[in-house]
């Protein structure tokens, strides 16, 4: 009979400890002491790149050779040249216009080039 009563007493005190802990805790959050993770951070007003930030992301997208370019377009938008290798793993030049706010490619153009 003790063997059948620790069996399900065992779980039955566990559940009702828990339960103890979530309820004393709710006090505490209803105070104002806790304060949820996605209130802390402002996810509306993200930072934009830097150069730096920008060439590490063109190179995590297999860009080599990238080259800043003096001119900008705007606040915030930066000109790039920068290789790729296309599908017959011959490099392509590029221009490459970066959004450093949305952290993204805007327009990728191929470069010209004249043959001699």
């Amino acid at each position: 009979m003790f063997a059948r009563l620790n069996s399900f007493a065992r779980p039955t005190f566990a559940a009702l400890a828990l339960s103890l802990v979530a309820v004393s805790g709710a006090p505490a959050v209803m105070a104002g002491e806790l304060k949820p993770v996605y209130e802390e951070k402002h996810y509306d007003e993200y930072d934009c790149h830097s150069v730096k930030q920008a060439i590490r992301y063109l190179k995590k997208r297999n860009y080599k050779m990238i080259e800043k370019l003096e001119k900008e377009a705007e606040e915030g938008i930066y000109l790039f040249s920068a290789k790729k290798k296309n599908y017959e793993h011959e490099f392509v030049a590029y221009y490459i216009t970066y959004d450093a706010c949305d952290h993204e490619i805007v327009s990728r153009t191929p470069i010209k080039e004249e043959k001699m």
